[in-house]
């Protein structure tokens, strides 16, 4: 199904459309963090339409630091992909884009192998659509709060913020990849 990119395109059930993608696109090329996204996408086995996408859904692509008003997250999470400092890190680096990107991506790969781990404990092999949703579901709950809410629902962002975390990302994801091609909007 080709997507619709122009502005009066429906929203979805997240209240975005393939245009105000276009826009968040077209800020960070400005931003000039397009090659931040593809670094750490080289650097961690990851698509640089992946980040793109969890950064659009934390933060629209546009960059927030400590004190932007985040629902739920009071006040403490920073940047495109809305980083709560961990052991090890400080506020500067999370307010860096460059390093905030790279943070995303490794939060993204380590929740993958943590995932791939935790079905490979149980003995399953995962269907590689539900681990696409559960890497990103993973995001927001961490890789055992997605793996557990999937093996309760069955549904990879049932536990998620608007229960709709996984399949959001890659919904985001698709356009993103769209945007990267030649003759893109």
């Amino acid at each position: 199904m080709p997507i619709d990119f122009s502005p009066t395109a429906p929203r979805n059930a997240a209240q975005w459309n393939a245009n105000d993608l276009v826009q968040q696109y077209q800020y960070a090329s400005i931003s000039g963090w397009l090659t931040y996204w593809e670094a750490a996408a080289r650097e961690y086995g990851l698509e640089p339409e992946d980040i793109m996408a969890v950064d659009s859904r934390e933060s629209g692509c546009y960059w927030r630091t400590r004190g932007a008003k985040v629902t739920g997250d009071k006040d403490k999470a920073f940047g495109l992909g809305q980083e709560h400092i961990e052991p090890g890190e400080t506020a500067q680096q999370l307010e860096d884009p460059e390093f905030n990107i790279r943070d995303t991506a490794h939060r993204l790969s380590s929740n993958l192998i943590e995932l791939q781990r935790l079905f490979a404990k149980d003995g399953l092999t995962p269907d590689p659509a539900v681990l696409e949703e559960m890497k990103f579901s993973s995001y927001n709950r961490g890789a055992n709060g997605a793996y557990q809410g999937w093996k309760k629902t069955g549904n990879a962002s049932a536990v998620t913020e608007n229960g709709d975390y996984g399949s959001d990302c890659i919904a985001r994801s698709v356009v993103f990849k769209a945007l990267q091609s030649p003759g893109a909007p």
